[in-house]
């Protein structure tokens, strides 16, 4: 699926994953958070396109009607995981790493994210 918000300033690309709370999509809609995966294996080079994707969801979110505090995003090569959060200007980056391993504890952050980290702004 193709995210377009914004294609004049780079904010427009396919989408690796999407994660949202409904069971089942049919068309995007908000809160989503940004998954992508790492190319040739390489986290540090795939943090920029996910803080480029989480702009992207966060206007898109705002546009949709569901503004949101705080975006989050994950970088992935499959086995080693980094997540990202976006708030206002500021974009942060979890310092660990997680592994494959860690499974559920790689499982938990979604669940957190998805569940209770995203937090729809009153209107």
């Amino acid at each position: 699926m193709t995210l377009d918000v914004d294609q004049t300033r780079g904010l427009s690309g396919f989408c690796d994953y999407l994660i949202s709370r409904a069971h089942k999509i049919y068309y995007l809609r908000s809160p989503i958070v940004a998954v992508m995966e790492a190319k040739r294996e390489d986290i540090i080079g795939g943090l920029g396109q996910c803080a480029a994707a989480m702009v992207a969801i966060r206007e898109f979110n705002e546009r949709d009607g569901t503004p949101i505090p705080e975006v989050f995003g994950c970088v992935t090569t499959g086995s080693l995981w980094r997540f990202l959060r976006l708030t206002d200007s500021v974009l942060s980056i979890d310092l660990p790493e997680y592994y494959l391993q860690d499974v559920a504890k790689i499982v938990g952050i979604f669940v957190h994210l998805i569940g209770t980290g995203i937090r729809p702004v009153a209107s």
